[in-house]
């Protein structure tokens, strides 16, 4: 009769009870459903401003240094450029053709205007385009095209720049060879800094300049998570120099620097996500264990009426399943509104700000909100199942003596302690305490066994 896991045929009052049973937790459940909201709301926001801020300071840094690449190769050859884009933590590589300065074509040429380059299609897409903005028009494809910078533009007196109007300069080709050169404006951009600007020209223009073969500068950038030092060190390694003085210069990616000038690098942004989760793991925890060891006694009288063990774990999931659901969804629609509505309001401006204007600053990720409603919930449910499987394997004493004290072998009892019992053990248990509950009559017939023995014996 103490066997927990019977089946019984009192379905429907035992579905009656749990309801009931479950409808008189309301504060714990209010509790849970706030802990999953504010968890995927906190960590919704947490990390989204911070990968705002993030993205805010890797565009400063990028327009700052006009260029998105974190390492060349000045003289570069062919060989070095196919390597490179063979190397697994190498993410983009470009190479450009610097041809020389280009001055007015007054006759003094004493105003320089800007450098002529030309770049790849990987070289503009990865490296140069994102560190420019207001772009008018696209990359030159033909041969008398070129796209220059608005400060570019000043100098040479056009404040109102229009596609096709026909440019002047006087392109030099080293120190002493120069050439005067017209071409048309096929686009402009902005671009920040006190560098001299850039004025790009096709790869046509190139090959009429005899300059096709090189010198080469080649652009890269390394994985985010390597170190300037670690990649220098590896492509020393692994490249073939063409000469003992070729150098490799290589600095932080502007990711790599952003990350490590907020949250101290990607191993401390580790860390500090797991502090997170942990906190909101131990919470649940906490709650549902001071919530639930007051239901202990009423799990008891369950147990004594036929429910199995089974059927109340059911019924605490089931609030648990309703609780995330709805605690997602408020906490998805709270972290939408404050991350695409307030947020921006507040602190928009100043990462406009530090980006150089022009730039719509999102805080928020949908990958980042999907992470969190998996993350919380896992967690919150973990906390749960561990707490449930403990109150609910308690037996039917277990639970009618429990004082608030459980260990994971012992209970605790009046006046000593003692462990776990099955239940063979518990009903020897039982019986030993009738026997030993009445001493003086347990020694009376203890004395008087051995004489009627004796007397049995003699008169059969």
């Amino acid at each position: 009769m103490f066997h927990k896991n019977i089946p019984n045929n009192n379905k429907d009052i035992i579905r009656f009870l749990a309801k009931n049973f479950a409808g008189t937790k309301k504060v714990r459940n209010a509790i849970l459903f706030c802990s999953v909201v504010i968890g995927i709301v906190a960590i919704t926001m947490v990390f989204g401003i911070s990968v705002g801020k993030i993205q805010a300071e890797e565009i400063r840094l990028i327009r700052e240094n006009g260029t998105a690449s974190s390492g060349r190769i000045e003289d570069g050859t062919e060989e070095q450029y196919a390597k490179l884009k063979q190397l697994d933590y190498i993410k983009q590589v470009g190479k450009s053709i610097f041809v020389g300065e280009a001055t007015d074509v007054s006759e003094d040429n004493a105003k320089t205007i800007c450098n002529v380059v030309w770049a790849d299609s990987e070289s503009w897409n990865f490296f140069l385009k994102p560190a420019y903005t207001n772009i008018i028009g696209s990359y030159p494809q033909k041969k008398d095209e070129i796209l220059l910078s608005e400060r570019a533009l000043k100098k040479l007196g056009i404040s109102e720049p229009e596609q096709g109007m026909e440019i002047n300069l006087d392109v030099y080709k080293g120190v002493f060879e120069h050439s005067k050169e017209k071409f048309k404006l096929c686009g402009w951009y902005t671009d920040s800094g006190n560098k001299l600007a850039i004025g790009y020209i096709s790869h046509d223009k190139i090959n009429e300049l005899n300059l096709e073969k090189g010198p080469y500068t080649l652009l890269f950038s390394q994985s985010n998570h390597l170190s300037r030092s670690k990649t220098e060190e590896k492509l020393y390694q692994t490249l073939p120099m063409k000469s003992a003085d070729q150098k490799i210069y290589v600095s932080d990616t502007a990711q790599y620097t952003a990350v490590s000038k907020f949250a101290g690098g990607y191993e401390l942004v580790i860390l500090g996500t797991l502090g997170i989760l942990c906190g909101i793991y131990f919470l649940v925890r906490n709650v549902l264990w001071i919530s639930m060891s007051e239901d202990i006694q009423n799990l008891g009288l369950l147990h004594t009426i036929g429910a199995t063990e089974r059927q109340i774990t059911k019924i605490y999931r089931k609030q648990m399943r309703s609780l995330m659901l709805k605690g997602s969804v408020l906490g998805s629609l709270l972290s939408v509104v404050i991350l695409v509505l307030m947020i921006p309001e507040i602190l928009g401006f100043h990462f406009y700000q530090e980006m150089g204007g022009n730039t719509i600053l999102s805080f928020f990720r949908p990958w980042i909100l999907l992470l969190s409603v998996v993350f919380v919930n896992g967690i919150l449910w973990m906390a749960s199942e561990g707490v449930i499987r403990k109150i609910t394997s308690l037996s039917c004493i277990e639970s009618a003596t429990y004082d608030g004290n459980m260990g994971d072998r012992k209970i605790k009892h009046p006046g000593k302690l003692v462990l776990k019992r099955s239940e063979t053990g518990e009903m020897f248990y039982i019986a030993l305490g009738n026997i030993m509950r009445h001493k003086a009559r347990l020694n009376k017939i203890a004395a008087r066994w051995p004489a009627k023995a004796v007397a049995q014996f003699y008169f059969y």
